[in-house]
């Protein structure tokens, strides 16, 4: 397990290193209350949740593509799962939401989290180290660290 202190300086500079050695693993921040999870693998991120920024449930309800009651379905199988699985795979396996708008409500969540933490004036993070994330989460692709951070770095047009 990696830790250390986290700033919104600090914050690329530890997702580049996770990118240039290729990791995969769970990178976990805190500041304060806040709490925010990002999955990497091999550089790339496969997924990012926090507590303080909409969750992608709260997404897919509000873009259409998933029904309340099916949500609820889901996020009560999610919790019930031994092998903690993220929702847009569970989705996904079941056939509820097709990969062509599963996959960029994925992003945008990506870059909301990851924007989100470029905020924090300080924090904390652990990383610890997982083999064969894709497999144990189901997901694949993801995206690229440093096509993430150009863009989240560029000023909004």
């Amino acid at each position: 397990m990696i830790s250390g202190a986290v700033s919104g300086v600090a914050f690329p500079e530890v997702l580049q290193m996770m990118s240039m050695a290729r990791c995969s693993g769970i990178l976990n921040i805190k500041t304060g209350d806040s709490v925010a999870s990002i999955a990497v693998c091999n550089g790339n991120i496969l997924y990012a949740s926090s507590n303080r920024k909409g969750r992608l449930g709260d997404y897919l309800l509000q873009a259409g593509v998933i029904g309340a009651d099916r949500l609820d379905a889901v996020l009560s199988l999610q919790r019930r799962k031994r092998v903690k699985q993220p929702l847009g795979t569970i989705c996904s396996e079941l056939g509820l939401v097709p990969r062509d708008q599963l996959e960029p409500a994925v992003h945008a969540q990506i870059v909301r989290v990851c924007q989100d933490i470029l905020e924090w004036e300080n924090g904390s993070f652990e990383f610890e180290p997982i083999e064969d994330l894709q497999t144990k989460t189901g997901l694949s692709g993801g995206v690229a660290i440093q096509s993430l951070l150009l863009n989240i770095a560029a000023p909004a047009a």
